[in-house]
């Protein structure tokens, strides 16, 4: 099978004008992952139009739609908004609400995201590559113009997109680029454009200086190199994997001998929880103080109300209550905690958050594992599988450090899981004939 070529890719069918709306599709996804982190509202823009395209999903007549999985990931997401919909009943304000429900009912949104992929003839695939691929251009070269040239300590887009959401696409692309450069059938020399790609998108995502991102991303990488290596003998895999150890360790002496800002970043982390824990706070100058200062309000907005939660709209009052009333040492009073499982639980109690686990991690994991095992050789779903695992893992990691389910990071999310799971379950998606058939034929 020949590497991604533009042309090959999207001229598979005869009749063009038939398939306009696969072009659009496929143009706005590249589109999204290309230019959503160093544009001004890039992220939502990009994330409602290719929405608004996949609603033309009944014009493509093309594909039988697993339906039994599309209900599985659906009720998942059902749930999740079931149970924001419940937690109405503690809101008080309900402009914040609305709000904070916009986080939850988007949900929904990729659905025909996931339909419209699944359908369509073109390679959804090959566009989300196309896409990352000139996305880590174009974010390594933004994050070396603010940090060479206008020597910015963090790269971000201002009010548009904070350093944290800016990190989290550029690993995202990395995830992506990986297991294409290990597992996709290329030629070399895409095989070295895909290996270039990688190397400037961890540039673009470490230039964030967003440490969850970065945790979330070494975490991800150990899933990765586990799942990558599941083909080899147990010497070989534990060899391997012990390179991979040394190689990171590696990494990451480099990053803190030749980068000031991370070696100071990373080392604060050891330093700054015991300073909390002993009462020495200092949340003007401490993210870290700061986290683990929502972190206790939010818990003791849980307990509260430990099964429905206190609601969409009150996080900011009930921290203004806890500070008033001397329950919290310092005087934050934000509506958003920087940690979406915390989030999660002051908001809609016990029962949102099972139902996040559930409906938003496990549903949708669970279906990429079971295509990924049971697609070995058919490349683009094999890919897109592991892919989708792989994101999974970095959103559930990275939501112990920050409140990207409720913020933009959630687009990010949206969008890379519906793309990633319309494809793994395309019928015909990428599918390359085993030798053992082709003899056989």
């Amino acid at each position: 099978m020949s590497g991604p070529n533009l042309l090959k890719t999207f001229l598979q069918t005869k009749d063009l004008a038939k398939n306009w709306i696969e072009w659009v599709f496929c143009i706005f996804i590249v589109l999204f992952f290309s230019l959503s982190a160093v544009t001004p509202g890039g992220v939502t823009r990009f994330f409602h139009l290719l929405v608004a395209v996949s609603l033309f999903f009944p014009l493509i007549q093309h594909a039988d739609l697993p339906k039994g999985k599309i209900k599985l990931i659906t009720l998942g997401f059902l749930l999740y908004i079931l149970s924001a919909v419940l937690s109405l009943v503690n809101s008080s304000n309900w402009h914040t609400g609305d709000w904070g429900f916009g986080r939850y009912y988007r949900f929904l949104f990729i659905v025909p995201v996931i339909i419209f992929t699944i359908k369509a003839r073109l390679s959804a695939y090959r566009a989300l590559l196309v896409g990352v691929l000139i996305g880590s251009a174009i974010m390594a070269f933004f994050s070396f113009y603010q940090m060479d040239i206008l020597k910015a300590l963090r790269v971000g887009l201002g009010k548009s997109l904070n350093p944290n959401r800016y990190g989290e696409i550029g690993f995202v692309e990395s995830i992506i680029i990986a297991v294409a450069l290990f597992r996709f059938p290329v030629k070399t020399y895409f095989r070295v454009i895909l290996l270039s790609c990688f190397v400037l998108s961890i540039f673009a995502g470490l230039s964030s200086g967003s440490r969850g991102a970065f945790l979330a991303f070494i975490a991800t990488c150990g899933f990765l190199t586990w799942q990558l290596t599941d083909r080899l003998s147990r010497k070989k895999r534990t060899i391997l994997l012990c390179l991979v150890g040394l190689i990171s360790i590696g990494f990451l002496s480099a990053l803190l001998s030749l980068s000031p800002f991370w070696r100071q970043h990373l080392s604060r982390l050891l330093v700054e929880p015991k300073e909390y824990l002993a009462h020495n706070y200092y949340i003007e100058h401490s993210s870290t103080h700061v986290r683990m200062a929502l972190a206790q309000g939010g818990l003791l907005i849980w307990k509260k109300h430990p099964f429905i939660g206190t609601g969409l709209g009150d996080v900011a009052h009930d921290m203004k209550e806890l500070v008033r009333e001397g329950q919290l040492p310092v005087n934050l009073t934000w509506g958003r905690l920087h940690n979406s499982y915390i989030d999660v639980l002051a908001r809609s109690g016990l029962i949102g958050f099972l139902c996040f686990l559930v409906g938003v991690l496990l549903l949708p994991f669970r279906v990429f594992y079971q295509t990924y095992n049971e697609f070995p050789h058919y490349p683009e779903k094999s890919c897109s599988s592991l892919s989708g695992m792989a994101v999974i893992i970095f959103f559930a990691v990275d939501a112990g450090a920050s409140s990207c389910f409720f913020n933009k990071g959630v687009l990010v999310f949206l969008i890379s899981l519906a793309l990633l799971l319309g494809i793994s379950l395309r019928p015909e998606s990428g599918l390359v004939v085993p030798k053992t058939e082709e003899k056989s034929g």
